[in-house]
């Protein structure tokens, strides 16, 4: 016999049909459904439970049995294991177990965190500022793209690949690369003004690399740290074009610091010490100009055209100095004529010792051989000379007499001390003459005296 109970089921569903409200619960709805809880019981469920299903059920459902009809459609997914089936495009963003509502397209999820709520899932447009406010959190992109992150296109570009950031270009080549354009204003560590010239920054021109100042009165310095508390200034570019090294204030084009000491260009180094190096150096007084060795020569050239230079001026390491000539024998050697307006010879009696009357004169002067001549090598002269055979001045006066050292040991004659030859001889043909003198007169007066007889 079966029983039937319309009364209570109409007394627990109860409502204003006649403004298609229901009432669970409660004969007063609120609106299309109002179901009303148990609060006095402890022991009552309330609640509402939504059809529960899994992932997989749902997958599998018919291609089209939830459509646009179904919108707003709730369900719990219990489980979210994996399948394949008609439905799967609608269920791509069932990623977690949770209530589910249909869009009309797909399953998305109610609260919480979903696959919906990854912002990089599909393209979006900000409707409005945003703002992150991570606190102590950290925000990271990992990637192993060439451009695997980019900000309007090149503006910023991360190279993941290669651990490398582009500006302005999507495909650096070094940690840092800015884009190839050729401009004033590339990096910029200060502004003074919106211009491509009143900035402390970097820049490039066509073959040039800019370091830019604001002003000329402001300048370039390079530093090393000294310690953790200090840097020591290495070099300063002032903007008026001074360039200082070790010293902040140059006041010429280059100017080192005023330490005095062997070593302050070195050129090229043989040995480290203040001694054998090719350059320049600041003693008390004195510039010093410095090869690295005896052997080494200090030369003085002017350019001959673009391919060549003509030596000017040789100081040998030995301290002898050629002019025309690269390989001098005596402290100065020059080929040519030498114009002075006068020659003086330390003669003073006081830094004499040794002294004794001079016994050359006439007798070898007359026994010199005087010719004319020219040099077989025409870089000494090309001209006719006249002058001794420095063999046969050897012979008779050797103090006259120097030996070069040469290769071919070249003998040359001490033309101004033969003036004191000369004036030897001189004095001698002078006493000669005035005894022939005495001679004469006494002839004429003999002579006379005959005559008046």
């Amino acid at each position: 016999m079966k029983r039937r109970h319309y009364p209570l089921l109409v007394l627990m569903i109860s409502g204003s049909f006649a403004f298609g409200q229901v009432g669970i619960n409660t004969d007063k709805p609120q609106s299309t459904l109002d179901v009303a809880g148990n609060g006095a019981s402890a022991v009552a469920k309330d609640g509402i439970i939504a059809p529960r299903v899994t992932l997989q059920q749902l997958t599998a459902k018919t291609a089209g049995t939830y459509s646009g009809s179904q919108t707003g459609a709730i369900v719990y997914v219990t489980e979210v294991t994996a399948g394949t089936g008609p439905s799967s495009a609608q269920t791509v963003e069932i990623a977690s177990t949770g209530y589910y509502f249909f869009d009309g397209t797909l399953w998305k999820k109610i609260g919480g965190s979903s696959a919906s709520d990854n912002i990089y899932n599909t393209n979006g447009t900000l409707t409005g500022n945003r703002v992150v406010t991570q606190g102590a959190n950290t925000l990271a992109f990992n990637g192993n793209a060439v451009n695997a992150f980019s900000v309007d296109g090149s503006t910023f570009s991360v190279d993941a690949a290669n651990n490398m950031i582009g500006i302005g270009t999507t495909a650096p080549h070094a940690l840092l690369h800015l884009d190839n354009s050729v401009a004033n204003r590339k990096i910029v560590l200060f502004e003074q003004a919106n211009n491509d010239h009143q900035y402390l920054g970097f820049g490039v021109n066509g073959g040039l690399l800019r370091y830019q100042v604001d002003s000329p009165g402001t300048d370039h310095g390079f530093f090393a740290a000294n310690g953790t508390g200090a840097s020591s200034e290495l070099m300063r570019i002032k903007g008026t074009g001074n360039v200082g090294i070790g010293t902040s204030t140059p006041h010429a084009l280059l100017q080192l610091d005023n330490s005095v000491a062997n070593r302050k260009i070195v050129l090229y180094e043989q040995a480290n010490n203040d001694h054998q190096y090719f350059g320049f150096g600041i003693n008390g007084g004195l510039l010093r100009y410095q090869v690295d060795g005896p052997g080494t020569d200090h030369v003085f050239f002017a350019a001959n055209g673009a391919g060549a230079s003509n030596e000017l001026v040789r100081i040998k390491g030995n301290g002898n100095v050629g002019i025309g000539t690269a390989s001098p024998s005596q402290r100065l050697h020059v080929i040519g004529n030498i114009l002075a307006s006068g020659t003086i010879t330390p003669s003073d009696i006081r830094i004499k010792k040794d002294i004794v009357d001079n016994s050359y004169g006439l007798k070898e002067i007359l026994a010199l051989r005087t010719i004319n001549y020219r040099y077989k090598d025409e870089a000494l002269s090309k001209d006719k000379k006249v002058g001794f055979v420095a063999q046969e001045i050897k012979a008779a006066m050797p103090e006259l007499v120097t030996t070069a050292n040469d290769e071919m040991k070249t003998l040359g004659v001490n033309y101004a001390e033969m003036t004191v030859v000369l004036t030897k001889a001189v004095q001698q043909q002078q006493d000669m003459i005035k005894k022939q003198q005495v001679e004469i007169d006494a002839l004429k007066a003999e002579l006379k005296e005959i005559h008046k007889k």
